[in-house]
């Protein structure tokens, strides 16, 4: 089965990248974020104000989506910012841990597991770091 494409482009292109329990699939087409439900077709997932393109790069059995976002910081200037698509919702990664937890900026959410903990990459102390992100209960 084809997954489709957004058809944001024409010839337009889709690239699958991770698929659930479910058969639910996640991945990017033409340069933006999707996901394609079991035995549906890619449908885009919500992005944030000035995204230019994303990926998103998992998905997990709840259906929670990890990824990156590609945002327009000030006229030409972008930076990647790290995403989770949860609940309908699009979150910035950046806004869900401690300012003065000396992490930079969080640009690349790569796994999400069933229990929601996330990993990816970002910037630390080094130019690149792993990160692991445990949701915690409110």
């Amino acid at each position: 089965m084809g997954l489709g494409t957004l058809g944001i482009y024409d010839p337009s292109s889709s690239h699958g990248s991770a698929i659930n329990v479910f058969g639910d699939v996640c991945g990017f087409s033409d340069g933006m974020p999707y996901v394609a439900p079991a035995g549906q077709t890619a449908q885009p997932l919500p992005v944030t104000r000035n995204a230019y393109r994303g990926h998103a790069f998992d998905i997990n059995d709840v259906g929670e989506i990890v990824g990156r976002l590609e945002v327009e910081i000030k006229g030409w200037h972008y930076t990647l910012q790290a995403y989770v698509w949860k609940d309908g919702d699009v979150i910035n990664l950046q806004t869900q841990i401690d300012r003065k937890s000396g992490w930079g900026t969080l640009w690349h959410a790569a796994h999400i597991n069933n229990a929601g903990v996330i990993a990816g990459q970002g910037y630390f102390d080094v130019d690149s770091r792993g990160f692991l992100l445990i949701p915690t209960q409110p």
